[in-house]
């Protein structure tokens, strides 16, 4: 998401859906580092050792 992006579009919903976009994509992020987290917990395995 570029800074020129916004400027271009400049609209208001525009910018709400990329904000929304991108708290969806942080969110999800998270989601996938806590993911990665549980085998460790469980297994007692460090997940980057997982290929």
């Amino acid at each position: 998401m570029s800074a020129a992006g916004l400027k271009i579009t400049g609209r208001k919903e525009t910018k709400r859906r990329l904000l929304l976009i991108g708290i969806d994509w942080v969110y999800c992020q998270e989601k996938q580092e806590e993911r990665r987290e549980l085998p460790r917990i469980i297994t007692g395995v460090d997940p980057k050792s997982i290929p």
